[in-house]
């Protein structure tokens, strides 16, 4: 792992966190979605952390909803609420198509003095867990320094019924 040089983070742009991993721990941790508050508010957030937070925000913001920036975002996040996830197969496809937007705009959000463990050369779904009522999806992030940063999405879905009669119908890997 690579030794953390103070200069490498002068006078740059930060981000904030808005999330809290676990990096202590050996397994791939979830990410919560809750803002930091007291103690922690207003914390700068660096390095792989500061990735992953970047691949949550641009894979789940749907295009159009930023005023400032309308191409912002993946349609991954509305495929969910379009009642396109229906299989594991189904999240797969929808990721694959969310890929490279994500990482091109991750690529557009680097600055030339952001160091490599800061630059993200990949973004993997590992794996898909759908369970009634989510989906987690396992990802690995891949740094330009070369390090493999897993990582678990957990993705609350409500599953809307247009028709009363789906209710009926089996709902094995369906959501």
């Amino acid at each position: 792992m690579p030794q953390f040089v103070f200069q490498d983070y002068e006078k740059r742009k930060i981000d904030l966190a808005f999330i809290e991993i676990d990096w202590e721990k050996k397994n791939t941790q979830p990410v919560t979605f809750t803002l930091l508050g007291g103690n922690k508010s207003g914390l700068a957030v660096t390095g792989p952390q500061k990735l992953v937070q970047r691949v949550i925000l641009i894979l789940f913001t749907i295009p159009g909803t930023k005023l400032w920036d309308p191409a912002f975002g993946t349609e991954f996040l509305l495929d969910a609420i379009q009642n396109r996830w229906r299989s594991t197969a189904d999240i797969r496809r929808s990721f694959a198509a969310a890929r490279l937007a994500l990482l091109q705009q991750l690529r557009d959000m680097e600055e030339s003095s952001d160091p490599d463990d800061e630059i993200a050369a990949d973004v993997e779904l590992v794996n898909v867990k759908l369970d009634y009522g989510s989906v987690s999806l396992y990802l690995r992030l891949t740094t330009a320094a070369g390090k493999n940063v897993p990582f678990v999405i957990p993705v609350p879905i409500i599953r809307i019924v247009k028709n009363p009669e789906e209710l009926d119908a089996p709902t094995t890997n369906s959501i």
